[in-house]
């Protein structure tokens, strides 16, 4: 179970700068320079609109400083300041056991930081190049047009998954993300041309890990994993 408490750095997070912070500061030829830069380069785009992962290791680098008696640098108080003022959001704060004690840890460095508070900056659109969709909104219109296309097809994805393949022509193609023909060419690897039966098994073990994998990260309840799972052997029934 991990760490979770009001502190700056009384959270896994923080603890992992912290990990990140001590290894690099002691690592010879690095410097303090050197450690900030590669914390901000571990953050990229997220130092400007991060979630709440984001703003507890921007935080956790804030008070690494402090407790040293380290000199803030310009940029990281001004990331640091965008950060609380994230957390202070409504939403944010009652996702805490104790809004008020979590507030009052956020206000007191906002004000040792000379900062304010003030309504965070929404970022509409982020452009990098791991990003295929403009948003998370357009992620979902586009992907849905995908699971469109295959409603009511036989074998499920039958035919949008064909597009995937090298052999189609790119137009097709050009509707599955990269990503998505990256997972079905890990899907098929050596398990293709095999007999049917081993392929077929392989293909719905393939399909049992991810399930797994998605249910982790979206939190699904063990009930609700069981249930995905038991639907991945369609495969292997009769008929």
């Amino acid at each position: 179970m991990g760490t979770w408490d009001y502190g700056l750095l009384d959270n896994d997070p923080a603890m992992d700068i912290k990990d990140l912070w001590d290894k690099m500061m002691h690592e010879p030829g690095y410097d303090h320079n050197d450690a900030v830069n590669t914390c901000f380069n571990r953050w990229g785009d997220a130092a400007n609109y991060g979630d709440t992962i984001t703003n507890m290791e921007i935080l956790a680098l804030v008070a690494l400083h402090l407790n040293s008696n380290l000199e803030l640098p310009e940029r990281l108080v001004k990331i640091s300041i965008d950060a609380i003022n994230r957390e202070l959001m409504p939403g944010e704060l009652s996702s805490w056991e104790e809004p008020a004690k979590r507030k009052q840890v956020l206000m007191t460095l906002l004000d040792e930081l000379g900062g304010e508070v003030k309504l965070p900056i929404q970022k509409r659109i982020l452009k990098d190049t791991s990003l295929t969709y403009k948003s998370i909104q357009h992620a979902r219109v586009e992907l849905l047009k995908i699971v469109d296309e295959a409603k009511g097809m036989p074998w499920i994805t039958y035919n949008v998954i064909r597009q995937m393949e090298p052999t189609i022509d790119n137009t097709h193609r050009a509707k599955i993300p990269p990503f998505l023909q990256t997972i079905d060419r890990y899907m098929k690897h050596r398990i293709w041309e095999k007999d049917s039966n081993i392929s077929c098994q392989a293909t719905v073990e393939r399909l049992m890990m991810l399930t797994t994998y998605l249910g982790i990260w979206l939190k699904m309840s063990l009930e609700e994993i069981m249930d995905l799972l038991d639907r991945c052997d369609y495969l292997l029934e009769d008929g």
